[in-house]
């Protein structure tokens, strides 16, 4: 059988909640936590009966719910979500993934300039040339040529 909140009960429910490790808050986690922290099984009656207990508890959703919207969960978290590690973690991977495409796709772009510099300039090759559409490349089917 569970044992009554008390008043430092509460303050320590209160500190949990606000101190939550996690994007995810329920009335069942926050009962695991208690069980695991304190020690102690209350029922969703119980803990509800707080008026306390129920305005951290109602704080801190919507505090995370906003913080999902905005993007910023991981600033309310804090360090100690490994989740929210693995997740800037792999943030850091891609965006050096993207700086390297970036630099490949700038020599490429150079090296494009510098064709149609020389193209441009090569005794006989108009744009006329350049523009003209690849010739199609006959592999036995048949068919007409356009």
């Amino acid at each position: 059988m569970a044992r009554h909140i008390t008043d430092r009960d509460t303050q320590r429910i209160i500190a949990i909640i606000i101190e939550w490790p996690s994007a995810k808050l329920t009335w069942r986690g926050l009962r695991e936590v208690l069980q695991q922290k304190l020690g102690a099984s209350w029922s969703y009656p119980t803990l509800n009966a707080r008026p306390a207990i129920v305005s951290a508890f109602e704080t801190k959703k919507s505090e995370l719910r906003k913080a999902l919207r905005d993007g910023t969960i991981g600033s309310i978290l804090g360090d100690e979500d490994p989740e929210v590690e693995d997740l800037k973690q792999h943030i850091q991977k891609l965006e050096l993934e993207l700086r390297d495409k970036e630099k490949v796709i700038a020599a490429y772009d150079e090296r494009f300039a510098r064709y149609v510099y020389n193209a441009g300039h090569l005794k006989g090759l108009t744009p006329d040339n350049l523009n003209a559409p690849i010739p199609k490349i006959y592999r036995g089917q048949d068919y007409e040529y356009e």
